[in-house]
C-alpha cells in the first residue's frame, strides 16, 4: 500500500491511504457506458464540422495542414523561436532571411508565403521595417489562441465570451521567471487581472512567483511564494484592502463609458461575488510542493470559506495518488467547515522537457512512456474524481478536446447524479466550434484563455511552440480531427457494431480505437512514481552514478517541527547528502580537478 503524509497544513503526521481502491464493478461501469460515449463523441464532431463558420474552416483547415506537414512546423517554429522571440531586430532579420517559403507550401497560403518570400529577401537591408511587419502578421495569424491583454481589445473579447456563453479561464502568459522583480510584476499583473470587473477566474504558475524554486529548500520555497499568492487569493475571497488593489487600469475611457474592464474592481464593492483561482502545474520536481502550497494556503484562516483550484496532470503516474491526498484534504476542510476544493485534469504537456531532464541526470522518465498509458490513466482519473466521496467536496474540471473521453466524463457524471460538479474546459480558439457542439449539451464550457501584453508578445512563443508540438502528434485527437484523413497508413485490428475485423481506418477511427483500448487498459496500467530514491548498487560493469534527485525528496523535510512528506525517504536524502559532502571534501584533499572523476574513478576500481 503506497501512503504518504497528508503534509504540514495539519497538527502532526496524518497518513493518507493513496492506493486507488479499484474492483471489477467499478471498470464494468465504465465499459458499460463505451458504446453511448461513442455515439456522442461522434454526434459532437459531426456537430463540430456543420457549425464551422468560413473563417473557422479556413484556420483548422491551415492548421490541420500544418500538423501534417513535418516541413512546415519545422518552419513554423522556427519562425517563432528565431524571428519573433529576438529583442534585436537585426539579429531576427538574419534568421528571416535563411528562412523559405518553398517549406512551406504545404501550408501556407500564397499570399502569406509571397510575403514571406519577400520579407526573408528584404530583412537584412530594411531590418526596421520587415521584422516588425513579420511580427505583427504573426500576432494576427496566432491571435484567436492567444488574446491581446490590452484594452480595449481584451474588454471586447470578454464580452463577446461570454455573450457566447462561455466562461474564461485567465492565464497571462509566461514561463519560469528569471528574477524576483520580473516575479514580483508577474504576480502583480496576475492580481489586477482578477481585480477587473469583467474577470472571475485566473490561473498562476508556481514559477511565476517565485525566481529560485529549491526541492532541497521546500519550505523555504513555499514560504515565499506563500507571499506572493496570498494578495492574489485575496481579491478572489474579496478581503482585498483598497491599498492593495487598485481599480483595473484599463484606461479613462472605458470607466467614464462604464465598460467592461473600466472602473472601480470588484473587490472594493459591497455586493462582491468570490472570484477563483487555480494553482497550474507545471514541471514534475514542483508536483509536491506544488500541492503544499495550495494545501498550506487553503488552510490558512482567512481563506477558510474560499474555494480554489490545482491542476493535475495525466501523463503522471503520481496523479491519482496526488488525488487522493487532495480529496483527503478537501474532506478534512469540509469537514470543518470550510469550502471544498477544484481539481483541474489535463494529460499534460511538458513531455519533451521531462525527457530531457531525466536524460541528463540518468532518471528514469517521470511520465508515463507511452501515450496509451497516458490515456488510460486519464479515464481511471475521471472515474475516482467522479464517486460520490470525492464530488462532495471536490469539483473536476475535465480539460480536454478529446470528444471521447470529454462525452465518458459527461456520462459518467450523469449517471452518478454529480454533473453538477462536473467542468468541460477547453483553450481558447484551438476548436471553436467543437466548444459550441459541447456546449449545448454540457450546458456550458470553460475556455483556458492565455492572454499576454504587446510588448511581452516573446513570452507567448513557449506556449506556442508546445501548442504546436502537441497537437503535431498523431496520436493526438485534434491532429486527427484536423486531418480530414480518409485512410490510415497503418492496420488496426478493431472492433465496433460488434464486429471484429482489420482494415485502414480514418484518423477518427483510429480515435475511437484508441479510446476502446484505453478503456480496457485502465486495470493493467501502473499507477505511482516511476522514481525511487534509492540509487542503483554498483553492478559489475561501469555504470555512472544517477545524479540524487532532490525531489526523491519527496523525504526532504518541509519545516521545523518534524513536519515532513516521509520520514523514510528523507532520512535516504539526508544520507545521500552527508555522503556526496564526505566524497567532495575527499576530493578536494585529494586534488582532483572535478569530483566526478573521482567518482568515475572509484566506479572502475569497483567494476575491477
Amino acid at each position: 500500500m503506497s501512503q504518504i503524509t497528508d503534509g504540514p497544513h495539519t497538527p502532526g503526521a496524518t497518513t493518507v491511504d493513496t492506493t486507488p481502491s479499484d474492483d471489477a464493478a467499478t471498470f464494468a461501469e465504465l465499459h458499460d457506458l463505451v458504446e453511448d460515449a461513442v455515439a456522442l463523441a461522434n454526434r459532437w464532431s459531426d456537430a463540430t464540422e456543420a457549425g464551422q463558420t468560413k473563417a473557422e474552416k479556413r484556420t483548422s483547415d491551415q492548421l490541420g495542414a500544418l500538423l501534417r506537414d513535418e516541413k512546415g512546423l519545422d518552419l513554423a517554429v522556427k519562425f517563432v523561436d528565431r524571428v519573433a522571440r529576438p529583442e534585436d531586430n537585426t539579429a531576427a532579420a538574419r534568421e528571416l532571411a535563411r528562412l523559405s517559403s518553398n517549406e512551406a507550401t504545404g501550408f501556407m497560403g500564397k499570399l502569406d508565403a509571397k510575403l514571406l518570400g519577400l520579407g526573408s529577401r528584404l530583412a537584412t537591408t530594411m531590418p526596421p521595417v520587415v521584422v516588425p511587419a513579420a511580427r505583427t502578421r504573426l500576432r494576427q495569424l496566432v491571435g484567436h489562441l492567444v488574446v491581446d491583454a490590452s484594452d480595449p481589445t481584451l474588454a471586447k473579447h470578454l464580452v463577446k465570451a461570454h455573450a457566447d456563453g462561455f466562461r474564461l479561464n485567465i492565464n497571462l502568459l509566461g514561463e519560469a521567471v528569471l528574477g524576483e522583480a520580473e516575479a514580483a510584476r508577474r504576480t502583480e499583473e496576475t492580481r489586477k487581472l482578477l481585480a477587473r470587473d469583467d474577470v472571475d477566474y485566473v490561473s498562476i504558475k508556481v514559477s511565476c512567483l517565485v525566481s529560485q524554486i529549491s526541492t532541497w529548500d521546500a519550505e523555504g520555497t513555499v514560504e515565499r511564494a506563500l507571499e506572493r499568492l496570498r494578495p492574489i487569493y485575496r481579491v478572489a475571497n474579496g478581503t482585498a484592502s483598497d491599498a492593495s488593489s487598485p481599480s483595473s487600469n484599463t484606461g479613462d475611457a472605458n470607466a467614464d463609458a462604464g465598460q467592461p474592464g473600466g472602473g472601480a474592481a470588484n473587490v472594493n464593492r459591497g455586493d462582491i461575488k468570490k472570484k477563483f483561482v487555480n494553482l497550474d502545474m507545471e514541471e514534475y520536481r514542483d508536483l509536491d510542493l506544488t500541492i503544499e502550497l495550495f494545501t498550506r494556503l487553503l488552510s490558512e484562516p482567512e481563506f477558510h470559506d474560499l474555494e480554489a483550484g490545482i491542476v493535475l496532470q495525466a501523463y503522471l503516474p503520481d496523479a491519482v495518488p496526488a488525488l487522493e491526498r487532495l480529496i483527503a484534504f478537501a474532506k478534512e476542510r469540509k469537514a470543518n467547515g470550510g469550502a471544498g476544493i477544484k481539481v483541474r485534469l489535463v494529460k499534460g504537456a511538458n513531455l519533451a522537457m521531462e525527457r530531457v531532464e531525466a536524460e541528463l541526470h540518468d532518471w528514469k522518465q517521470a511520465p508515463y512512456t507511452s501515450k496509451e498509458d497516458v490515456d488510460a490513466n486519464y479515464l481511471r482519473f475521471i472515474e475516482r474524481a467522479t464517486r460520490a466521496d470525492a464530488m462532495e467536496v471536490c469539483r473536476l474540471g475535465v480539460a480536454s478536446h478529446n470528444l471521447y473521453d470529454v462525452a465518458m466524463a459527461h456520462l459518467l457524471a450523469e449517471k452518478r447524479g454529480v454533473s453538477e460538479h462536473l467542468d468541460v474546459e477547453m483553450l481558447q480558439g484551438m476548436a471553436p466550434s467543437q466548444a459550441r457542439a459541447v456546449k449545448a449539451d454540457v450546458g456550458t464550457v470553460l475556455l483556458y484563455t492565455p492572454v499576454v501584453k504587446r510588448e511581452d508578445f516573446d513570452v507567448a512563443v513557449s506556449y506556442l511552440i508546445r501548442r504546436l508540438e502537441e497537437n503535431a502528434a498523431e496520436q493526438n485527437f485534434l491532429h486527427a480531427m484536423f486531418s480530414h484523413d480518409e485512410g490510415a497508413a497503418e492496420r488496426h485490428k478493431y472492433v465496433r457494431d460488434g464486429l471484429v475485423g482489420t482494415g485502414a481506418l480514418s484518423a477518427m477511427q483510429d480515435q475511437e480505437r484508441r479510446f476502446r483500448e484505453s478503456i480496457d487498459a485502465i486495470a493493467s496500467t501502473p499507477v505511482g512514481p516511476r522514481r525511487s530514491p534509492e540509487r542503483a548498487p554498483i553492478g559489475d560493469f561501469f555504470e555512472n552514478t544517477g545524479r540524487l534527485r532532490p525531489g526523491a525528496a519527496r523525504g526532504a523535510r518541509l519545516g521545523a517541527g518534524g513536519r515532513h512528506a516521509s520520514a523514510g525517504a528523507a532520512d535516504v536524502a539526508a544520507a545521500h547528502v552527508a555522503r556526496d559532502g564526505r566524497r567532495r571534501r575527499r576530493a578536494r584533499r585529494r586534488g582532483a580537478g572535478r569530483v566526478g572523476r573521482t567518482f568515475q574513478h572509484r566506479a572502475c576500481r569497483a567494476a575491477a
